[in-house]
């Protein structure tokens, strides 16, 4: 674990180091919302649990939750993941999964 933690502290300071957002490096995590309605998390690793009310989403580092109405994941595909529905919040957990 400490080793996880010292090599992302380093990979933040080469990022601000050369201006650059870490989230578009290997291994780094995108999360675009649009509007109420749709949520696209690229640098996914898999979907850990699917309802209508929630969807989360396992990162390299944490997770991402959606929680809305009517969810639906509407792409699957390598380190992308798309949801519609109508979207009441996204928030982000360092934990493991």
């Amino acid at each position: 674990m400490k080793e996880k933690k010292k090599d992302k502290g380093a990979l933040e300071r080469i990022c601000r180091r050369f201006d650059i957002p870490c989230d578009v490096l290997p291994g780094g995590s995108l999360v675009t919302v649009r509007g109420r309605g749709q949520v696209t998390v690229g640098g996914s690793r898999r979907i850990l649990e699917y309802t209508k009310e929630r969807i989360r989403i396992g990162l390299s580092s944490g997770q991402v939750v959606i929680c809305g109405r009517e969810l639906e994941c509407i792409s699957y595909g390598v380190g992308q993941i798309s949801a519609e529905g109508i979207i009441d919040s996204v928030s982000f957990s360092e934990e493991d999964f």
